[in-house]
């Protein structure tokens, strides 16, 4: 899992330098958010732990919401 973590970690250093130097820090923002979910899936997928299928958390994300009944 350490090298899937440093991986994530480069490449959120080669990215986000450029958007702090043209001063997108709108860009940055939802960079670091993705990125972050990003991450935490991607350290939960190498650990092995068992997730739900995607239909399954988008019904909840949308019956919660009151979308999807």
């Amino acid at each position: 899992m350490l090298p899937v973590l440093l991986l994530m970690i480069i490449i959120a250093a080669l990215q986000g330098p450029p958007l702090v130097r043209n001063k997108q820090y709108r860009e940055l923002a939802g960079f670091a958010l993705v990125w972050l979910a990003a991450t935490i899936f991607t350290a939960l997928v190498a650990s092995q732990v068992p997730l739900p299928h995607l239909n399954e958390l988008l019904e909840g994300f949308y019956s919660f919401i009151g979308l999807f009944e």
